[in-house]
């Protein structure tokens, strides 16, 4: 079994799922591909309603691109060389938003940050006057799920 099909195994039995072939993205698609690995023996699971006007018309409201996508993780060295009124609004306004312990999942390392919580995260250090680079404890490649 490859790392992909072990991760989609594990995930299967409690990932909201898709089985809906007649979508015109499931095979880019994150749920889908996850669908496939749904054990057998299980009687119901969690699965997107294929009846759902926006599924219908091709564009799911909770569709996940099928690929690994570059992630920041953690936080820890974010504030590093920022004023400390800065740091304080900047996370108080972060902590607004994903609520205090989202932020500190994504602070942690924890929860890999997606691509559109960074931006966010970097329009909220714009907003407060912060326009140099934001450093991350790093990058992983995972799933967005």
């Amino acid at each position: 079994m490859t790392e992909q099909e072990t991760i989609f195994s594990e995930k299967a039995a409690s990932y909201l799922v898709c089985f809906n072939e007649q979508c015109g993205k499931h095979k880019q698609c994150l749920r889908w591909q996850v669908g496939q690995y749904v054990p057998q023996e299980l009687v119901a699971c969690k699965c997107i309603n294929p009846n759902n006007e926006q599924v219908v018309a091709g564009s799911c409201p909770v569709f996940r691109i099928a690929k690994p996508t570059r992630m920041a993780v953690g936080m820890r060295g974010f504030y590093h060389d920022m004023p400390g009124w800065q740091e304080r609004v900047i996370k108080n306004n972060l902590i607004d938003i994903y609520t205090r312990t989202g932020y500190y999942r994504y602070h942690n390392g924890s929860k890999p940050i997606p691509p559109d919580v960074e931006e966010k995260i970097r329009a909220v250090c714009q907003k407060q006057g912060w326009d140099k680079p934001l450093h991350f404890d790093g990058y992983v490649e995972s799933y967005q799920w």
